[in-house]
């Protein structure tokens, strides 16, 4: 299979008007968000390109699959955090979403926000976001929330390209609805250190008889960078096989 998400480069484009002022660039990340003021008021503009449009032009590993509604819907979930403005514009020239999300909330809310979007577009994320879509069509899974999915794909995945408390939003609990995390956004509102929150990937995958497909799929070892690998029914269909058992395991800890 071919490998479209190889020797990619962070890329977030994305300006502030508000609390934070910031021109329009390409950043790694929202980071520069993440260490300013402790409330924040602030316009977001962030660019998110179609498909392998980025992938293709520059090794941006920005790649959204979705389409324009879809995107909107997606990033609206994050509503049951807190309240915000949101438009997109279809971009057509440049292959690519306009994103424009205005947000009044402390520093944290705004760091759970804006990373609930980076998923749509940063591979590995992006994908693991597309496997919980489809779970969510899936018996066994259709009454599960979409916050949910996401996390236990990321763990039972078990790769991801560094730090994994920079992408993990929650604790271990299963179920957990999106809306409870205003209960832990009041905690690490408090704390010290705000990277505390971000432990679930490696804590849910030393649960008893959690199994990565990493360590349990030399497929999936051989074809993590490729698009159709992702995009195959088969291969969903071995991948859904681990969540499945994972599920289970997590379950059986509550």
């Amino acid at each position: 299979m071919d490998k479209q998400f190889v020797f990619l480069n962070f890329h977030t484009e994305y300006s502030s008007n508000g609390t934070v002022e910031k021109p329009m660039d390409r950043e790694y990340c929202f980071g520069d968000i993440f260490y300013e003021d402790h409330y924040q008021e602030n316009e977001y503009n962030i660019r998110v390109y179609k498909n392998l449009a980025g992938v293709n032009k520059g090794a941006k590993n920005n790649a959204c699959f979705m389409s324009k509604d879809e995107l909107f819907n997606y990033i609206s979930i994050a509503k049951r955090v807190h309240d915000f403005d949101l438009k997109i514009t279809d971009e057509e020239k440049h292959n690519r979403f306009s994103v424009k999300l205005t947000l009044k909330a402390p520093r944290v809310v705004h760091r759970y926000i804006l990373t609930w979007l980076r998923y749509s577009y940063e591979f590995p994320f992006n994908m693991y976001l597309a496997d919980a879509m489809r779970m969510k069509n899936t018996t066994g899974f259709k009454r599960d929330d979409l916050f949910n999915l996401f996390n236990l794909v990321g763990a039972s995945c078990g790769y991801h390209f560094h730090g994994d408390r920079i992408h993990c939003i929650g604790d271990v609990c299963w179920p957990r609805k999106f809306y409870s995390v205003k209960e832990q956004i009041e905690t690490v509102n408090k704390a010290e250190d705000e990277a505390e929150v971000n432990s679930l990937f490696p804590e849910l995958q030393n649960i008893k008889d959690f199994k990565t497909i990493y360590d349990n799929s030399d497929d999936f070892k051989e074809n993590f960078e490729s698009l159709e690998y992702w995009q195959d029914d088969k291969s969903f269909k071995a991948r859904l096989k681990f969540y499945k058992l994972n599920k289970k395991a997590i379950k059986s800890t509550k």
